[in-house]
């Protein structure tokens, strides 16, 4: 016949402090990667310098050829973008960040002039009156104007044909940034001079295929190539002199082969910034606070002796498993 036997329960702040010690180390036993946020945190900091999409590997086990690696295609106009933005920051020591809105939550008044990138379609006068662009037809326009506050007001349409109005407004906004924030920003930033080439190559409209790739049994900062090819040599290509043509493209692929020299020491930078952010991050998810914290919030209960199991005696009663 199956019996029913009772036995106290107890909720963490219930518990000794050795019974805690052992619930703790129970809870970190059963955690996996997921639960520590790791590949959260490490594809964030990708992102922020520039390097979104990755494919990510990484071990941090204290092991030998423990690390972090990652591998994919670098979108190269939203790296480079991205990597003017640090420099940016770091060089006027502010923090600025962007927010995708609809058009209707934007005041018209704060979208006074117009400021053309790619050409303007059209632009808003205070009132909010359209005014058309004699060069209209672009895709695209930008509206920038400083706020009160220091926002900067970016207004982006990339609809092609006709435009009316646009889908997007852009708002950047800037902040004063904390010395940590500064010296994050520089552990993320690649060296100034490959900046400057890859800008002079997209500035003379140089298609460039960036790929890194990871390579071998071990996930850290030398388990990674990198290639940089030009795939379009743009006006270049076209100049009928033959020997010029050549000469111009040999100057491309040099200087193509200097950005892959610089991104390759970059990598393996950002490599060893994300092994330690990385143990970080398993740091404070295992941390005495933290894991009293999902503990108490799962409403976990334990044994006077802080497990989790209990084991019956021969005549049936209960003995708590310590």
């Amino acid at each position: 016949m199956p019996k029913t036997l009772t036995f106290e329960a107890f909720a963490y702040d219930e518990l000794s402090d050795n019974a805690k010690e052992k619930a703790r180390q129970w809870y970190i036993e059963g955690m996996d990667s997921e639960q520590y946020g790791t590949n959260d945190v490490l594809t964030y900091t990708l992102e922020e310098a520039g390097l979104p999409g990755m494919k990510l590997y990484w071990s941090l086990g204290n092991c030998q050829g423990d690390g972090v690696a990652f591998e994919g295609d670098v979108d190269v106009d939203g790296f480079f973008k991205q990597q003017e933005n640090l420099q940016y920051q770091i060089a006027h020591n502010k923090h600025r960040f962007h927010n995708l809105i609809d058009p209707e939550h934007v005041d018209p008044a704060v979208v006074v002039g117009g400021k053309a990138t790619f050409g303007v379609d059209y632009v808003r006068d205070a009132a909010g009156a359209v005014i058309r662009n004699e060069r209209g037809g672009y895709a695209s326009f930008v509206f920038m104007r400083p706020s009160e506050d220091g926002a900067v007001v970016t207004a982006i349409e990339e609809v092609p044909g006709h435009i009316t109005r646009p889908r997007k407004i852009r708002i950047t906004q800037e902040s004063d940034a904390a010395p940590e924030a500064i010296e994050r920003y520089r552990e993320l930033a690649l060296d100034g001079a490959t900046l400057a080439f890859i800008k002079m190559l997209l500035e003379r409209d140089v298609t460039l295929a960036i790929n890194i790739k990871h390579h071998g049994r071990y996930y850290h900062w030398n388990s990674m190539n990198v290639s940089v090819e030009a795939t379009d040599y743009g006006p270049v290509g076209d100049i009928d002199d033959a020997d010029e043509r050549n000469r111009k493209i040999q100057e491309i692929d040099n200087t193509a082969l200097s950005i892959q020299e610089g991104l390759a020491q970059f990598v393996k930078d950002i490599s060893h910034y994300l092994e330690k952010e990385g143990y970080d991050n398993i740091e404070g998810a295992t941390s005495e606070e933290a894991v009293a914290d999902n503990i108490t919030a799962n409403d976990y209960l334990f044994t006077a002796g802080g497990s989790r199991r209990v084991t019956l005696n021969q005549d049936d009663s209960v003995q708590s498993a310590v």
